[in-house]
């Protein structure tokens, strides 16, 4: 089994259809994404943490869009 097929069986658990995404959340990770594209410095130790988040897994939410399509 290809790296590829195996990302899209993990895809495909059911776990995944019950990850609940608040839209609050969803504005705030929209907003780190974009400072972390723009390259800004961010202040606060929560707002800190969080892009650490997205930059350790950028790599890996790439890779689940792709195996979505």
């Amino acid at each position: 089994m290809s790296t590829l097929e195996l990302f899209r069986v993990f895809v495909l658990l059911n776990e995944f259809k019950l990850l609940l995404v608040h839209q609050e959340e969803k504005l705030e990770l929209v907003k780190i994404k974009q400072a972390y594209i723009s390259q800004l410095k961010l202040d606060g130790f929560a707002l800190m943490t969080d892009m650490v988040f997205v930059q350790q897994s950028a790599g890996h939410i790439a890779m689940f869009k792709i195996c979505l399509k």
